[in-house]
This record gives structure tokens, sequence and C-alpha cells, in this order.
């Protein structure tokens, strides 16, 4: 192997290196695999570096090579810059000077010198590329990651604290996230109070009703304020979907729940008569959708949450026959996608009345953080979500709280007897609850790593003091 520098003659000046050439040498041809790249180092006389297994450099005259894409500058008689844009060319190279070096002696390539040079010419060759893309579609359409910034994911509370926990921060901004589950098992609820804590922070929120069941006693019970929501009730889904994609490319919404995909009906089924065959358009309406209305979520920060049901595939005897609507593009475009299910029943103390529901959550796909992780709460009937039985549950799981026996015991606090003694404690004190929940949530961002953003602590409710926030940084 030996490195062969050609300094030569070349009428213009051209910055850039070149990225695919043939050369033809005095008949002897060789493709790329064997010379590799060329690069052009300087001006009014170009060097040329490449390495070469096998070449008679004795009969080296000139160089006939082919360039697939570069810049070329020319000077005119009075000096003034012709710039030219040529995407194929073949230029000749008359030879003024051969020099051959052996690697093996203190080669030119493979020593420090000559890996320098060529690392130098590559990223010339780099930033190049780039500027030229960036003036042909527009400022930042590529770019280095660590230079936009913003190359970590945030989150915002979703308004069950073992969620949090489980989605490693939150619910992701900027994403799609799907939400299914049988009947009755909460997935509207879940929604609403991630409605509910966009709002607390200040931002905004859309409810897409395609059910038309959208009840704002309930809503405004979980935390709603059903002032502000925007409310879109459409008359089939390409309607609701647009309406959507509209808000959402906007910028100045912050978060757009579409209940549900199932409720998304196609015109032509709407227009047309019951019964009659329309197949596939519901998951054709939802793919052409999706391929534009992920992209513009990303770029305005809007999440799209999709609540969606479940129904069964006929003639499965085998494997799981539970399959979700709106065809499978949602299952790929979704960055999170959550399976909420009833796991049992919530009496009263009497024992003589159910008030509630306990929900298991599992974390089916996350592209933000780890997934198949699983949350346990409970929903009270009126009120959504327990936030004291997710403190007392996700303070238990990070030994905030330890527990002997059926005895909760937080520090020198006896908390109670019983699960449900230890929630009427933590009623009855307010301050002790509240320095469990700070120091769970500190807990929850130590927990998300460099997976979420660290933006969340700015997002806290006012739980967090000065102290806390000053020990999480």
């Amino acid at each position: 192997m030996v490195s062969v520098k050609i300094i030569g003659l070349l009428r213009g000046n051209i910055r850039i290196a070149f990225d695919a050439l043939v050369m033809d040498m005095d008949g002897f041809e060789s493709d790329r695999d064997h010379f590799g790249h060329f690069f052009l180092l300087s001006q009014g006389l170009p060097e040329i570096v490449f390495l070469s297994e096998a070449l008679a450099v004795e009969t080296v005259s000139f160089l006939l090579i082919k360039l697939i894409s570069f810049d070329l500058e020319v000077r005119a008689a009075d000096h003034s810059l012709l710039p030219v844009k040529l995407m194929s060319c073949d230029l000749r190279l008359q030879v003024r000077a051969v020099e051959t070096v052996s690697c093996r002696d203190a080669g030119y390539m493979g020593s420090n010198r000559g890996n320098s040079l060529l690392q130098k010419c590559r990223q010339k060759a780099l930033e190049a590329a780039m500027n030229d893309i960036n003036s042909s579609f527009g400022k930042g359409s590529v770019t280095r990651l660590g230079s936009a910034g913003g190359a970590l994911v945030e989150t915002f509370p979703s308004g069950c604290l073992t969620l949090d926990f489980a989605l490693g921060g939150g619910l992701p901004k900027g994403r799609i996230v799907e939400i299914y589950g049988p009947e009755s098992s909460g997935k509207t609820t879940l929604a609403l109070h991630a409605i509910a804590e966009v709002q607390k922070l200040g931002g905004n929120a859309m409810l897409v009703d395609a059910e038309h069941a959208f009840d704002p006693a309930y809503s405004k019970s979980l935390g709603v304020d059903v002032e502000n929501l925007i409310v879109c009730q459409p008359d089939n889904g390409e309607m609701a979907l647009e309406i959507a994609d509209r808000m959402c490319r906007s910028g100045a919404v912050d978060l757009i729940c579409i209940d549900s995909v199932s409720a998304l009906t196609p015109r032509a089924e709407i227009e047309g008569e019951i019964g009659m065959q329309q197949m596939g358009l519901q998951a054709r309406l939802m793919s052409q959708a999706l391929r534009k209305m992920s992209g513009n979520a990303s770029k305005a920060g809007c999440t799209l949450i999709f609540l969606n049901q479940i129904r069964y595939k006929i003639g499965v005897y085998y494997g799981n026959p539970e399959v979700t609507s709106g065809g499978i593009a949602l299952k790929f475009f979704a960055s999170v996608r959550l399976e909420i299910r009833p796991t049992g029943k919530i009496k009263s103390a009497k024992g003589d009345e159910e008030v509630g529901l306990k929900v298991r959550v599992r974390v089916q796909k996350s592209k933000v953080s780890r997934p198949y992780k699983q949350a346990e709460f409970e929903i009270i009937f009126g009120e959504g979500v327990s936030k004291l039985g997710c403190v007392l549950d996700c303070a238990e799981l990070i030994e905030v709280v330890s527990k002997k026996g059926s005895w909760y015991n937080y520090g020198e606090h006896r908390l109670g007897q019983g699960r449900e003694k230890a929630l009427q404690y933590l009623r009855e004190n307010p301050l002790i609850s509240e320095e469990i929940e700070k120091m769970v949530r500190s807990s929850v961002l130590e927990a998300a790593g460099f997976g979420v953003s660290s933006s969340l602590k700015h997002q806290l409710p006012q739980l967090l003091e000065e102290d806390a926030l000053q020990e999480m940084q």
C-alpha cells in the first residue's frame, strides 16, 4: 500500500472535496474501490491525495477526473468571482510532479499527518454538503443534533404519579400517544387528567369528541377548566382529523385528545347506506392523516392522544384475539402505547356499594423510555385518579414509605395500619403528604435519566420549593 500525492495545474479553483469520481490514467482505469476518496486541499495548485495498491506512477502524465457534484469558482479577467454549479464534469489535470511515499516508511496516509489531512477534507466536504442542502431546502433541513438543541424529549405530567413513574417522567411533548382498552376502563378519565395538567401549566388543550359523549360536569370534577377547553364534535372522521391537524399546525395548542379512533367515521360510510361493504376506509383515513400529523405535531410541540377501543378477531383459537380499531398505522406512528384494564372494584367502607375501580396500565410501546412497565392506581367515581393513592404506592415502591406487616411508616411518623388508614392519615395531614410527594417526584426525575428532558422540574406543581429544586439540579 502506497500513497501517491500528485500536484498538478488546473484552471479554476475547486474548493469542495470530491465525493465520487472515476479516473483514467494513461489507459490505466480504476474504480472507486481502488482509489477511495479524492480530496482537493489547496487553491491555485490542486493537491490530490489517494491510496493505491498497485500503480505505475512513472507513466502518469495526466489525470482525467469525473466529478459527480462539486462547486467550481472561476476568476474572470477582472478578478471577479463567477460561481458555477456543476453536477457532472470531466476535468483533465496536467501532472507537474509525482511523489510516492511508502506507508511502511513514515507513509503519508496512515500517519498522523495523513489521517489529520484526510479528516479535515472529509469535514470540509460534510460542511459543504450540509450548507448546500440547507440553501436548497431551507435553513435547518439538516443540522447537528448537539447544536440544534432539544436533543432530549420533554415531558409533562399525566395526572397519575404511578404512570409518570412508569413512563420515566410523564407523557412526551410533540409525540403521538395511544390509550386503548375495554369499555369503562378509564381511558377518557386518564385523558381528561392529562388535559387538566396541561391547563395547570398554562397551556391550551383541545378535545375532539367524536363519540359526542363529553360530560362537562365530570370533566370539571377532575380539574379540567371547561371554560377554556377547546371542544370539537365533528360530523365525520375527515373533519375531525383535518381540524386537529390545523390546530396542531397553529402552534398554539399543547395537547389534542381524539376520543375516539373507533368513532372517526369516514364520510363515504356516513353518506352510504347501513350495511354497505366499505373495506378499509377507516384504516386508509388514519394512515393518511397520521403521515401528516406526526411531523406537524413534532414541529409544534403538540401532543396527540388517541383513545382507541378493542375488537376481536374471528376464528382465533390460539393467541390474543384482541385488536385495536382503525388499522395498524397508529401502532407504528405512536411513540407511546398504553393498555389500560380494570383489575377489580373498590367498595365503600360498609362494603355495600362500589365506589371505584382498580386499574392497571401497561406501557406496551415507548420510544422515549423503557417499555413494558406497569402502573397500578385507583379511579374513584366522580373524583378520578386517587392522587394520594398514587403518592403512597410510589413512596412504597422507592422505599420512602416503609411497610412492616400491615403498618405504613414514614420516618418517625406512623401512617396507619392498612392502606385505607394510611390514606386517611395523609388526608388529615396535608403537609406530610406534600413532603412525601416532593420526594417521589424528585425520584421520578432521577429515574428518567437521559431518556427524557429534565424540563419537568419547572413543570411540577408548586409543591416543590427552591431547596428541592437546587437539590435536584
